[in-house]
């Protein structure tokens, strides 16, 4: 049996939102990871590193009625309700590998916030940042632990194996 909305959380108060939620996420490869041990409902997208394989990014979406909710169930009036929270982390479970988490009030603050993520070249460049890092500080031949690409492939005497990881290296990060 598929986790979804309607086995993990049959009584989820905004599963017409949950959905427009998914759907609009979906473009950019959002799936359905309900858990019924979790506080709330939320999607995930799968953004693996060579060092964190199972980095995701969650956007997790509360109650409806705040009153069902686990975190703001106690809220005070004039406080505000954030409904949704937008997680980057490396592994799942484990604060020191989060890269940021943020909170929203609207669905529309969260699609714009992730459109405007996945749009721009952060979620591409930091997997390859990682990538270029960790197979640079195994070079023993290139002592500039800082070096760009360009500068390792003009600058250093490299192998061929090394020129043709740099050059490949190169293609990716310019596509």
């Amino acid at each position: 049996m598929d986790r979804n909305i309607n086995n993990q959380f049959p009584d989820f108060d905004d599963k017409q939102g949950f959905n427009k939620l998914l759907s609009e996420l979906y473009k950019y490869g959002f799936k359905d990871e309900c858990w019924h041990n979790e506080a709330m409902p939320h999607v995930c997208k799968m953004i693996p590193t060579e060092k964190y394989p199972d980095r995701s990014m969650r956007v997790w979406m509360d109650w409806k009625d705040h009153n069902w909710s686990d975190w703001y169930h106690n809220l005070k009036e004039g406080q505000t309700y954030y409904r949704f929270n937008v997680h980057l982390q490396g592994e799942y479970g484990d604060s020191d590998t989060t890269e940021f988490q943020k909170d929203f009030e609207t669905m529309e603050d969260v699609l714009k916030f992730v459109k405007d993520y996945f749009e721009s070249n952060v979620a591409k460049w930091t997997p390859l940042y990682d990538e270029w890092n960790n197979w640079l500080g195994k070079q023993d031949n290139i002592d500039d632990k800082q070096a760009d690409a360009q500068a390792v492939i003009t600058c250093y005497t490299l192998s061929e194996d090394q020129k043709e990881y740099v050059t490949d290296f190169i293609e990716r990060w310019e596509q």
